[in-house]
Parts: C-alpha cells; sequence; structure tokens
C-alpha cells in the first residue's frame, strides 16, 4: 500500500523535494527512487479516443456535422453554445469539437435543424485536399472546376464555389481594389496569394 501511494505521489514531478522529506521519516531511499521510475515509466498521458473525428468536407457536411441534422442530435456528442452568425446579429451555434480543436458554426431553423454551417479551421478538407488556409491559386489546382466570384453589392465578396460539394470557400476583402471586386480578370497577381479564411456549405 504504501508503494502504491508513493508512486501516485511521485507522478506530480516533485521527486526532489519527497526525497528530503522522506529522509527523515526512515523510508528507504530505494523504495522511493523505484516509485519514481515505475512513475515515469506508467504514467503516460492517454491519447483521448473522443479526439478522432470525422475531417472531410462532403455534400452537406463538414466533418462530422451535417446538414439537416436536429441540435439534439449533434449535442450527444459535442459541446453547443450560442454565437453570432458570421456577418450578423443572428445568434447560430458554436460546435465545438475535441476540446477547441475545432469548431463549426451553424444556422439552424424553428426546429432547429441545421441549415447553414461553416469553419474556420484549416483541419477539414475535401476529397482533392483543399482546405481552410490555402490559398487562391492552390484551391483552384485542387479544384479546377470550381468558380471565382466577386461581386460589389452589400459590402463585396470573395468566394471559390465548389458546385459538387454545394460549398465555397470566402476570401478577406482586405486590400482588394474596387475594380477587382467588379471584375475578377483585372485582379493583379497577389490577388491569387489570399489565403481562404472560411468554409461555407447550405441547403
Amino acid at each position: 500500500m504504501l508503494g502504491v501511494i508513493l508512486i501516485v505521489i511521485l507522478s506530480s514531478g516533485i521527486s526532489l523535494w519527497l526525497f528530503r522529506k522522506f529522509d527523515n521519516m526512515n523510508i528507504p531511499k530505494t523504495l522511493l527512487l523505484i516509485g519514481a521510475i515505475l512513475a515515469a515509466n506508467n504514467c503516460k498521458a492517454a491519447p483521448n479516443a473522443a479526439c478522432k473525428f470525422e475531417q472531410d468536407i462532403n455534400i452537406g457536411e463538414i466533418g462530422p456535422i451535417k446538414l439537416k441534422t436536429s441540435l439534439d442530435e449533434i449535442g450527444k456528442n459535442y459541446s453547443i453554445k450560442s454565437a453570432r452568425l458570421p456577418y450578423s446579429d443572428v445568434l447560430g451555434k458554436e460546435v465545438t469539437i475535441c476540446n477547441s480543436e475545432a469548431t463549426i458554426i451553424a444556422e439552424t431553423d424553428a426546429s432547429d435543424n441545421i441549415i447553414t454551417i461553416s469553419t474556420k479551421s484549416s483541419l477539414f478538407h475535401t476529397g482533392s485536399g483543399a482546405r481552410v488556409g490555402m490559398s487562391l491559386n492552390q484551391l483552384m489546382a485542387r479544384h479546377p472546376d470550381g468558380i471565382l466570384s466577386t461581386g460589389t453589392e452589400e459590402g463585396g465578396w470573395i468566394t471559390f464555389i465548389i458546385k459538387e460539394l454545394s460549398g465555397y470557400f470566402e476570401f478577406s476583402l482586405v486590400g482588394v481594389e474596387f475594380k477587382c471586386l467588379q471584375d475578377n480578370k483585372k485582379c493583379p497577381s497577389e490577388f491569387y496569394r489570399r489565403p481562404a479564411i472560411r468554409y461555407w456549405t447550405m441547403n
């Protein structure tokens, strides 16, 4: 029993202090040393199986979160809290996966079924390897049938649409000239090197 107690205590990383402390208790130093060795060998951080989650982007899906799924169903496996939808004052839901390793923002209908999902996480990827953080050039190389869309209405937008997935990558407007948004064929070469900041999919 004493040996078990010593192993647990020593695993906290205060071995030197314990050697001095127990020196006055007539506990053999050999026993303390054995306890420390066992603790070092056996008290390793176990991998968290819950952190294994789907990372593919498919039609209507970003990883484990799917359109038309109810929040009740999602809540059985993941943490959910209220969060504002991007570029909106409307409240949506933030789904946290694997202790914040990845998050997905979901918009729901009146029945609490998911109707849009988006993510800023680079963990999720299409079958061709496209993911948030890649440049427009990289995304176009992986999805040559994708469509670059720009516009000036409602503050402007830059998106790269992947029709077969019913989704698109979004890009920041910072530093982009108005004429580029009006006609992306007039955009300079550095425009194509800017990284995607979010991926969206919706009904």
